[in-house]
């Protein structure tokens, strides 16, 4: 495994060069002429190198074979008209930096490819925009490769697979790093991706901000995304052991009007991730999902704000037989239902089991507060659910601020507090089948509870056809 330590070491690797930073002779960097094989010469020396600044230096296809350094000076590295399709820029070697400019894939042009193929150890990019492709910014893509980037803008790759950062095998470290409006993903981890992999910045507009695939784990150190346009986070085929310290995530698809727009998701059989914070606000779709077959995931704390959003669906989603998951506490506000365990609706679906929650707030909810519809075992140890009701939802099924439904049993809610005494809910407890064609259908057992219910000022009603008693007269 590569360490966090062997990659930082890419700032020592450049010990080893001349201290002058020599500028390549026979450059024009006229925004016009094709610097090729000026800047290949140059290349090929090694040491340290910095080109003319502020200029654009046009250029069709660089391989870099030895340790460099090389100072952009705020030029910009711009791919010429009628090159060939990419890998533009190739670094081979170990030990080589890059800082301080612009390297720009002159989409407009015509030119496809990656931009940047990153196989050298020990690498480091510094304050670099990459900008304007129809593939893939930075792509580290051998087992062996390692590279840090810094202070990193990855903007603007709009092909089919537009991805800002990509880790292909290796790792990749991003300390402050920036992805914005690729149209597949802002950082894309696949499958082989070494588990000293860190993801630390932001990301705006991207298809998903940052899409985790890899089966060896690493770390989200810190994500912010914004308006990203399916899913803040997602976790897909398999991404497993991955620790994400904390993911921020506001209005997802928001601009693109997507009604799925998601925040946080574990999508496909993804197990034993810990993920120690997450917040989800204006979301359209699901605040945070833990779907298809993924089990053993551990969460901390969660904080799902729906209330400024266009649309919403559940906060919290446990579905298709995702199993043994733990959330240790949840605040849930203005999501259509607070937590939702199995989707009866989608003939695919499969139970989802033994997920426990330890504490959860929710307020807002217009269809259930807490909904247990496909799953057995399942376990809320506290719940609080204030202004909130679901008397508007009859004809749909979603009776109850917590409902038990088809094919759920041996769940339970260990103390509910209904913490409102203005919105009237058709029931505090519900249990029977949903009505709706799409749901599946069948006598509930009876082996769901609620040990212990304070409903402020209301009856309690535990099963189907026993209603609340009308409000009390104010002041009373």
């Amino acid at each position: 495994m590569l360490g966090r330590a062997r990659l930082v070491a890419a700032v020592l690797g450049v010990a080893c060069m001349p201290d002058a930073s020599a500028e390549p002779s026979g450059l024009a960097c006229d925004g016009v002429t094709d610097d090729t094989a000026a800047l290949q010469r140059a290349f090929d020396r090694g040491g340290r190198l910095a080109l003319p600044a502020g200029r654009v230096c046009r250029f069709s296809k660089l391989t870099i074979a030895a340790p460099l350094e090389l100072d952009l000076a705020g030029a910009t590295l711009k791919v010429a008209d009628r090159a060939a399709p990419g890998p533009f820029l190739r670094v081979l070697a170990d030990h080589v930096a890059l800082r301080g400019g612009t390297v720009d894939g002159a989409r407009e042009a015509g030119a496809h490819g990656w931009l940047i193929d990153w196989q050298g150890k020990d690498g480091s990019l510094t304050q670099v925009t990459l900008q304007n492709g129809d593939a893939t910014g930075l792509s580290v893509s051998l087992p062996a490769a390692s590279v840090v980037a810094r202070n990193v803008i990855a903007r603007r790759f709009i092909g089919e697979f537009g991805i800002g950062f990509r880790v292909g095998a290796g790792a990749l470290v991003t300390e402050d790093c920036t992805a914005e409006a690729n149209t597949y993903a802002g950082f894309f981890v696949s499958q082989d991706a070494s588990s000293a992999t860190v993801i630390d910045g932001a990301t705006a507009r991207n298809g998903v901000g940052v899409l985790l695939d890899g089966l060896h784990g690493g770390r989200v150190a810190r994500l912010h995304s914004h308006d990203d346009d399916r899913f803040g986070l997602l976790l897909d085929h398999g991404a497993s052991n991955w620790h994400v310290d904390s993911v921020h995530v506001v209005s997802p698809g928001l601009t693109a009007r997507n009604r799925s727009g998601t925040g946080v998701e574990l999508f496909m059989h993804n197990t034993r991730n810990v993920l120690d914070e997450v917040v989800v606000t204006d979301a359209a779709g699901y605040g945070l999902a833990i779907a298809n077959d993924s089990d053993d995931n551990q969460v901390g704390h969660v904080e799902l704000d729906a209330r400024g959003s266009w649309d919403c669906d559940p906060g919290l989603l446990f579905a298709t037989g995702s199993d043994r998951n733990r959330v240790d506490s949840v605040r849930i506000l203005g999501h259509s239902v607070g937590v939702r365990i199995g989707e009866n609706d989608f003939v695919a679906d499969t139970p989802s089991n033994a997920n426990q929650i330890g504490k959860v707030y929710i307020s807002g909810a217009r269809y259930n507060a807490i909904r247990f519809e496909w799953g057995h075992d399942n376990v809320i140890a506290e719940a609080t659910i204030a202004d909130s009701d679901s008397s508007g939802s009859d004809a749909q099924g979603f009776k109850g601020l917590v409902y038990f439904g088809n094919d759920s049993s041996g769940n339970r809610v260990g103390t509910l507090v209904q913490a409102d005494a203005v919105r009237v809910p058709n029931f505090i407890v519900y249990a029977g089948p949903c009505t709706v064609a799409t749901c599946r259908v069948g006598a509930v057992p009876m082996t769901n509870r609620v040990d212990h219910v304070t409903a402020l000022r209301w009856s309690v009603a535990a099963a189907r056809g026993v209603k609340p008693l009308p409000a009390p007269a104010r002041g009373r």
